[in-house]
């Protein structure tokens, strides 16, 4: 069911999150080496720092997808890039998200809400 994202959906990722209004395209050097999708269901990224910090990020969903296969299917991505980060040493797991339903489903997955944040980012290249 689930497979390891391959450059190759790039572009359906990138209509999924243009449906679900999220912005622009991601672009390919800005995911990380692992990620993983359930073919035309969802898929989701873990991003790995250099301490044992992870996070996993990008969860999009098809918006023409059923809704219990849309769960179903992030419950299993999520699943599976913990796994991965548990195996290469990961002991903390983060997830950032504006959305509601990620947060909810975040913590029926276990993860713990720590308050709110403020994100900032700035572009230095590209």
């Amino acid at each position: 069911m689930v497979e390891r994202f391959q450059p190759k959906d790039l572009g359906v990722i990138n209509e999924w999150a243009q449906a679900q209004g999220v912005g622009g395209d991601i672009a390919g050097p800005h995911l990380p080496a692992v990620g993983a999708i359930v073919p035309g269901v969802a898929c989701g990224f873990l991003y790995q720092t250099d301490s044992a910090i992870s996070f996993i990020d990008n969860l999009l969903a098809n918006p023409n997808a059923k809704l219990r296969e849309m769960s179903k299917a992030v419950d299993v991505i999520v699943e599976y890039l913990t796994s991965y980060a548990t195996s290469v040493g990961c002991q903390d797991i983060v997830v950032i998200t504006r959305r509601r339903s990620v947060a909810r489903r975040a913590v029926k997955l276990g993860f713990h809400h720590v308050g709110q944040r403020t994100m900032l980012t700035k572009v230095v290249g590209g």
